[in-house]
């Protein structure tokens, strides 16, 4: 139970969030999250395990290769496949 404080640590954080720092940080979440929305859309679902893989996980290209049962010369091309949707998605969106 938080008593007549409740009213206070509710209106004080409100306050908080106006500073213009706070502005900022949520304006990029916000846009972090619609990126991820629409990279989701771009990217077919072995593009973006791969990328996970890869860069998320930090796993080395063999081991990738492994978990999916291809080459690593497919790994590579499934990578630069990606890179190259995404490459082409940002260029688009500016």
């Amino acid at each position: 139970d938080f008593g007549d404080n409740t009213g206070f640590f509710v209106s004080h954080r409100a306050r908080d969030f106006n500073s213009p720092i706070h502005r900022d940080i949520i304006a990029f979440v916000c846009e972090f999250v619609i990126f991820r929305r629409l990279v989701a859309k771009t990217l077919d679902y072995r593009e973006k395990l791969v990328l996970q893989l890869l860069y998320y996980e930090e796993l080395p290209l063999k081991e990738v290769a492994g978990l999916l049962g291809v080459s690593m010369a497919r790994v590579s091309q499934i990578k630069a496949n990606a890179i190259e949707k995404l490459k082409r998605f940002l260029a688009s969106v500016e």
